[in-house]
């Protein structure tokens, strides 16, 4: 910095001269120590797959993650309001209980608060979960509106992590407020690496496309609560002209479909293309 002051980890601008420091969740990624981390993992499994003969296969869920979209499910009204409403703006939940837009936390979204705080410290509030995955549903759990996000408004402020905070802390033993343990994160460019570190284990020779990708994103996880996927760490809030396409099913009531039919319009008129499912 242009003040001499080193950042906190967790700063988003310099406290003395305001200049800009970067992405917090994404300069915690790109330290040398989670980068080393990670890279020891991958050379782990890539010499797993050397000893299996899976290097091929090993590669291509390698380019397969690299190139995967990054998704949200939603809600028809959730969507609806991102949509059509007053603000372009899509803000996560922190955002939502911190402005008094949520009644009263109940256990789970408490236990949230405190996995959440304990993988991202300091700047938990700031961010939007999405899903690494593939042409699939996607996460059907938290919605049948599957909503793809452009990397070109997203990567330079995307970090991405192993797995659900809930699971990864409950595997990993993790008390909250504990450090987590470096590896298992890594910015938006590699997400490939972390797939690898993450997956790589599983791959046998002669899978086939379909079996890859279920690895990165598991369709029939994916309506599960505990479903278990990669996650992008997205800080800020999510403008409408990120979204480059939408899918989801044709609603079956009459008032659902007029909603629904107002989405695809808004959508439409941005050039946004929808494809609806049965």
């Amino acid at each position: 910095m242009r003040c001499g002051r080193l950042p906190l980890l967790e700063d988003r601008t310099c406290a003395i001269c305001q200049g800009d420091v970067g992405f917090p969740n994404v300069r915690k990624a790109a330290q040398l120590e989670e980068r080393r981390a990670l890279a020891s993992r991958v050379l782990s499994v890539r010499r797993n797959a050397r000893a299996a003969g899976a290097t091929r296969e090993l590669r291509r869920l390698w380019r397969f993650a690299s190139d995967a979209e990054t998704i949200f499910n939603r809600k028809l009204i959730t969507l609806q309001e991102w949509i059509t409403g007053p603000s372009p703006f899509f803000f996560g939940f922190h955002h939502d209980q911190v402005h008094g837009l949520r009644p009263a936390l109940d256990k789970y979204e408490r236990m949230r608060i405190a996995v959440e705080s304990t993988v991202n410290p300091g700047c938990y509030q700031h961010l939007n979960t999405a899903a690494v995955g593939g042409a699939g549903p996607g996460l059907v759990h938290y919605g049948p509106y599957r909503v793809v996000l452009d990397p070109n408004t997203i990567a330079h402020r995307a970090s991405i992590f192993e797995k659900n905070p809930f699971i990864f802390c409950a595997d990993k033993s993790i008390l909250v407020g504990e450090e987590s343990p470096v590896g298992y994160r890594a910015e938006y460019s590699r997400k490939g690496a972390l797939a690898l570190a993450k997956l790589g284990d599983l791959v046998s020779p002669g899978m086939t496309d379909a079996q890859l990708w279920s690895l990165v994103m598991d369709d029939a996880a994916g309506a599960r609560q505990d479903c278990d996927f990669i996650e992008a760490h997205i800080y800020g809030p999510i403008h409408r002209d990120s979204i480059v396409s939408v899918r989801g099913p044709r609603p079956k009531k009459k008032a659902d479909r007029a909603i629904w039919q107002e989405i695809k319009d808004h959508l439409a008129a941005r050039g946004v293309p929808v494809r609806e499912t049965l």
